[in-house]
């Protein structure tokens, strides 16, 4: 912990839902970790993990290629994923991980008052919430001090409004 917060190095993923220009358009399942684009922020406990997304998003500056399909250029105005780095993204990239990603309302976290909570948006997580997750073991997976930005639009049932038609 710094006296600004703590420091967070947030990575990109971004593919072809929606189509973005290099340099963040190249930033697939493929890479390794070292590859990513990245970047460091300064994040204290009480900021949302929204606030951050979007902090790291306005850093990357992503660029629709206006080139590509119709269907695959409307920009992510906010990731629905919560994804964290892990010791094989560096040297096996992402490849094999799509399956432990989350949906941000998936997400176990731990507020100030020591409840687990869960079925919130990203903008009621206080970063604070998935820090004590983590020391508890309680996050599905990977480090919240290395997340990646996730830039693709769910597909199929992956939020909780559409599994609950179902």
């Amino acid at each position: 912990m710094t006296a600004g917060g703590f420091e967070i190095r947030v990575a990109a993923v971004a593919a072809h839902l929606p189509t973005y220009l290099p340099p963040l358009g190249d930033q697939g399942f493929d890479l390794l970790y070292r590859e990513r684009l990245t970047v460091t922020l300064q994040v204290s406990q009480s900021e949302s993990l929204a606030d951050v997304q979007r902090r790291a998003i306005a850093a990357f500056d992503p660029q629709i290629d206006m080139a590509a399909d119709p269907a695959l250029r409307a920009p992510v105005d906010r990731p629905y994923f919560a994804w964290f780095h892990e010791p094989q993204d560096e040297v096996q990239g992402l490849p094999g991980r799509e399956g432990r990603w989350q949906a941000v309302r998936d997400l176990i976290t731990i507020d100030s008052d020591g409840l687990a909570r869960f079925n919130r948006e990203a903008e009621e997580i206080l970063y604070g919430d998935l820090l004590r997750a983590a020391e508890a073991d309680l996050l599905e997976a990977g480090d919240p001090y290395r997340p990646y930005v996730v830039l693709l639009h769910p597909q199929g049932g992956l939020d909780s409004q559409t599994r609950s038609k179902f």
